[in-house]
């Protein structure tokens, strides 16, 4: 386990195996052991590793970030050199620094570029459930584990079928719109937010979301609260019924959908005068 610790101190840094300058009375750094694997930022700003740390000070030593790493985890070297070799990308933000350094800057600094998504606007959002839009990113990525998936990783299971309705192999695809169970749910989803559409298939849906799932209107919200709801909640009804739990009608899991909507838009500032949101506001409960 990795965490990230950063500090502003009021002093200059201790230097390895030198002395420092001291301000009311306390060091910007400890003393550094014999220990110390120390490794110079090309005499500007510098990382070193101590115990169970990595540590990055620029060279006027007004900032200290610090990689904490779990000594009680066998990968704790290997975590060790993945951050050591971050050095080259993290360089520039120590050389001549005198404001402060935030973890966000490092963060921006190092992370990985990718183009963004067209969905992503569907999984980060304002007012979003971070635990149900991380399963609906999942799914998006087909990265949960289906039977079908579970399988082809070399998993020896008693058979593939869908534990919703088993008929059909269980599938991304499948489990979330193309099964009765889900596709009901979905379509009584749907209507709640007076939208008549027959659920399609997996691709199918997701690009009709991610086109008109846009904006800011009370509507938009629903939506996107209701997809990430939909596919958490049958993912956990699948779950629950995997591991021996009493199977649900979806009419019960549209109940536990209409809920979370409700209370996470409870409060929110809604224009009750438009016909429309008077509307979707009754079919909702929301108050």
């Amino acid at each position: 386990m990795i965490s990230l610790i950063t500090e502003v101190e009021g002093s200059s840094c201790r230097s390895p195996g030198g002395e420092g300058d001291e301000k009311d009375g306390k060091d910007a750094l400890p003393v550094v052991g014999d220990e110390l694997a120390f490794h110079q930022y090309a005499n500007l700003g510098f990382i070193y590793t101590a115990g169970g740390t990595v540590n990055a000070v620029n060279n006027h030593g007004s900032s200290r970030i610090s990689w904490v790493i779990s000594t009680n985890s066998s990968s704790s070297s290997s975590q060790r050199r993945r951050l050591l070799k971050l050095r080259p990308a993290a360089h520039h933000l120590f050389v001549n620094r005198d404001k402060e350094l935030s973890t966000r800057q490092i963060w921006e600094a190092i992370r990985p570029e990718a183009p963004k998504v067209v969905w992503h606007h569907l999984v980060w959002f304002v007012g979003r459930i971070p635990k149900y839009c991380i399963i609906l990113w999942m799914v998006i990525l087909d990265r949960l584990p289906t039977r079908i998936r579970l399988l082809r990783m070399g998993f020896a299971i008693d058979n593939d079928k869908c534990l919703l309705c088993n008929l059909e192999s269980e599938t991304r695809n499948h489990l979330f719109f193309e099964c009765d169970y889900a596709g009901n749910l979905w379509k009584a989803i749907l209507q709640l937010c007076g939208v008549n559409r027959r659920a399609s298939h997996w691709d199918g849906e997701l690009a009709w979301a991610t086109h008109c799932f846009k904006g800011k209107s009370l509507i938009t919200r629903v939506l996107k609260l209701a997809l990430s709801s939909h596919v958490y909640w049958i993912w956990k009804e699948r779950n629950d019924r995997l591991f021996g739990g009493v199977p649900r009608p979806w009419s019960t899991i549209l109940e536990d959908v209409k809920a979370v909507v409700r209370i996470r838009l409870r409060g929110c500032s809604i224009n009750v005068a438009d016909p429309r949101n008077a509307t979707l506001c009754a079919s909702w409960n929301i108050a």
